[in-house]
């Protein structure tokens, strides 16, 4: 008598509940935090510091940090900015500490950033010297 294979419920929950699961958990994952692979794809490219950062979003889940500005490529960049950072993407950043910021300009002049765009804390020098023999420095208006 041939009997029937009995049923395994344990593969069949795993597979439902990885296909439950929210599709932006896995949506960024950085092949690369590299700012040759950031600087095509944003407005303008920055040395700043972050004065303070204020959580927004639900749950707090970006943050919304003021930058002053020191050093810029690409695009000519106010001296002091306020850049936001939201969803599974936003980009981690602590006051006081100074990074190369790969910046998008938004529609309505509001300045955005992300992982995976090669942000990275000072001292990043390869980025820097990737910024000096590749970019075009620009003015910071204010300095």
């Amino acid at each position: 008598m041939i009997r029937a294979a009995a049923w395994r419920p344990v593969p069949v929950l795993a597979v439902l509940a990885f296909a439950a699961l929210p599709m932006n958990a896995f949506a960024c994952r950085c092949a690369t935090e590299n700012i040759a692979v950031g600087y095509p794809r944003v407005h303008a490219v920055i040395t700043g510091m972050v004065e303070h950062v204020t959580p927004i979003g639900p749950a707090g889940a970006g943050s919304m940090a003021a930058v002053k500005v020191g050093a810029a490529w690409k695009h000519a960049m106010p001296a002091s900015i306020q850049v936001a950072t939201e969803t599974s993407c936003a980009f981690g950043w602590s006051a006081g500490q100074t990074y190369v910021l790969a910046i998008f300009r938004e529609e309505g002049g509001r300045f955005s950033t992300a992982r995976c765009l090669g942000n990275q804390p000072l001292p990043a020098e390869k980025a820097l010297a990737w910024l000096r023999r590749h970019g075009r420095p620009e003015r910071v208006d204010g300095q």
